[in-house]
């Protein structure tokens, strides 16, 4: 079976020795207690907490047992995790070699999304690099109106501009912040991904910052 995440050691409970118990899980180096079930075993809300996965090869067996959103840029053999704040250079990033391996064991699908940090698996991604690209408000903001106003984007992005937006609002990003967003629009920031602040994306609800290194756009 393969072994602890570095920075986390495996402890294998005496009723559970040899494997085949149900409660081996890995306990973090620093003293704080922090644990999480072995790879292959999948975590239960009552005792005996761990039971064993009955495929723990297969990716998805991570996906019930660890807290993160499907195909986000995260490597887990170089220890990252980024956070794509939209519209401030991470595109770039999530098609970089940094998350080749990762791409390449979910056969060739791409990494991506616009995933807030409290979406990930606090204590699991503790030893992890996590990092972002940040942008000054003023100016990302410019650039996801372009970003609209282009038709750019996605299916659902394309759906939000016919529902929001206008000829006026295409043509003019005054209007389009007087006319489609909160108070005077329709449009709360915290209802599009696109618009999202980049404090709720980074931050964690207690006020702590949740990244490891943050980079201005480039």
């Amino acid at each position: 079976m393969k072994g602890c995440l570095e920075g986390w050691h495996l402890e294998v409970p005496r009723e559970a020795n040899n494997h085949q118990g149900a409660a081996q899980f890995c306990r973090s180096n620093n003293g704080s207690g922090h644990w999480q079930c072995a790879p292959g075993w999948r975590q239960l809300p009552v005792d005996p907490f761990c039971v064993r996965s009955s495929s723990p090869s297969k990716p998805a067996d991570r996906m019930s047992t660890i807290r993160q959103p499907e195909y986000a840029p995260v490597s887990d053999d170089r220890k990252l995790l980024f956070i794509h704040v939209p519209k401030a250079g991470g595109t770039s990033i999530e098609t970089s070699f940094l998350f080749e391996e990762q791409r390449e064991k979910l056969g060739g699908h791409y990494l991506g999304g616009h995933h807030k940090i409290t979406e990930f698996d606090q204590v699991f991604f503790e030893n992890y690099h996590k990092f972002g690209i940040v942008r000054h408000p003023c100016s990302r903001l410019i650039s996801v109106w372009g970003y609209y106003s282009e038709g750019l984007g996605n299916t659902e992005d394309k759906k939000w501009v016919d529902g929001f937006m206008d000829n006026v609002t295409h043509s003019s990003f005054v209007a389009f912040v007087e006319r489609t967003l909160y108070p005077v629009g329709p449009v709360h920031i915290d209802e599009q991904a696109h618009l999202q602040t980049q404090v709720e994306m980074i931050f964690y609800e207690n006020g702590q910052f949740g990244l490891d290194q943050s980079v201005t756009d480039i």
